[in-house]
């Protein structure tokens, strides 16, 4: 039998949220951070440094927290590969224990999906999940 997954992502708010975390995880739903189009800016320049701001900020909470934490519990969206900020989202998910689901945007081929999985040592990847945005990823 199937069943569909809650996912819920979160902003970054470190007061308050491991009392947070463990109602997510009481309702059975995986907490998800969003290091990707959660983060915007007009000023392409302004949005790296705060895509920077955040992915540090949730690193230091969550390894902070760590002892209090499933990591299988947790999952990250991040930047996609090509872009400026998705090698610092790899380096970001190496610091932490093995998160359970990481989530790759923008994803038009399974090429894609191959390259995260390739920047990740084995023993630490997580489950990939393809986010599919636009039509022609339905068609490559």
């Amino acid at each position: 039998m199937s069943y569909l997954q809650p996912y819920h992502f979160a902003r970054f708010q470190a007061a308050g949220f491991l009392g947070f975390y463990q109602r997510v995880r009481r309702s059975g739903g995986i907490l998800c951070f969003d290091l990707e189009d959660g983060i915007q800016h007009p000023d392409p320049e302004r949005c790296l440094l705060l895509k920077r701001e955040q992915r540090r900020n949730v690193v230091t909470l969550l390894r902070e927290l760590a002892p209090h934490l499933d990591f299988a519990g947790l999952g990250l969206r991040i930047n996609a590969p090509g872009t400026a900020a998705y090698a610092e989202d790899v380096q970001a998910l190496q610091l932490l224990p093995r998160l359970g689901y990481v989530f790759v945007p923008k994803v038009e081929n399974a090429a894609q999906v191959q390259t995260v999985h390739n920047a990740l040592p084995a023993e630490r990847l997580p489950e990939l999940i393809p986010v599919v945005e636009t039509g022609r990823a339905l068609t490559t």
